[in-house]
């Protein structure tokens, strides 16, 4: 699991690059080719290389924090998008 052993920036991270790279079905493109539907004499590469269905990915940190810009309770990060 990428999620476990990382920390919060690289949490957003992760759901950010999820967005940018998943496509209409909500699978993200493999350097394995095991989920490539297409055969080798398929020359359209449109589906297998359509990256950005969404854009505008942003991050935001609304974690409550104190005077001394620690944070108060749970962290709390959000991760907006709109879609293409």
């Amino acid at each position: 699991g990428s999620w476990t052993g990382v920390d919060d920036v690289d949490h957003a991270y992760i759901v950010g690059s999820y967005l940018r790279y998943c496509d209409d079905d909500g699978n993200v493109p493999t350097n394995d080719n095991t989920n490539d539907n297409t055969n080798d004499n398929d020359n359209d590469t449109t589906k297998k290389n359509k990256t950005g269905l969404f854009t505008d990915i942003r991050a935001r940190d609304l974690s409550t924090r104190n005077k001394k810009g620690r944070v108060v309770g749970d962290p709390l990060y959000v991760v907006t998008a709109v879609k293409a």
